[in-house]
């Protein structure tokens, strides 16, 4: 986790989300591809940074896969969602 005196949001890295929901590392990327989740950033080394917003739109995904709602139902809920938001 990164974040600190400066006031920067916390951020997580990838093996983070996976450590915390327990999604696979390979599941992450295809929601990331899908516009289901937006990466904040990058470390100097490449790998992505995520805000901590990004665990309650996993948890979004979730209720509604359980819901019975595909990938591309789900994507389409949450780019209206976004788009409402700006």
């Amino acid at each position: 986790m990164r974040g600190g005196k400066s006031g920067l949001k916390e951020l997580y890295r990838m093996g983070d989300l996976e450590e915390f929901t327990g999604l696979s590392r390979q599941m992450l990327h295809n929601y990331i591809v899908m516009g289901l989740i937006e990466e904040k950033g990058r470390t100097k080394g490449g790998h992505r940074l995520f805000g901590k917003e990004v665990f309650k739109t996993l948890e979004r995904i979730r209720h509604m896969r359980k819901r019975g709602l595909r990938l591309v139902e789900i994507a389409e809920q949450i780019r209206k969602k976004r788009e409402e938001s700006k």
